[in-house]
């Protein structure tokens, strides 16, 4: 598998963010298996670190998640 990467710019978003950058890059391994990184810096607003930290990881966590369930179902 080649290695691919997706990366999003939002400068305003009605999550409790602004300056989104986020993305995902998925290396080359084995057929069988595959690692993905994802990553995302923004500036909070209206809520804590701890608190938009939480919210997006949850979003990743979720993205992360439904990707590997497509995957199990190939």
């Amino acid at each position: 598998m080649a290695s691919t990467s997706v990366s999003r710019v939002v400068h305003a978003s009605p999550e409790a963010v602004w300056n989104l950058i986020g993305g995902f890059h998925s290396l080359p391994g084995r057929p069988e298996a595959a690692e993905v990184q994802w990553s995302g810096r923004f500036v909070p607003e209206g809520v804590s670190d701890e608190e938009a930290e939480a919210l997006f990881g949850g979003i990743y966590r979720d993205g992360l998640d439904a990707l590997a369930a497509a995957i199990e179902t190939r």
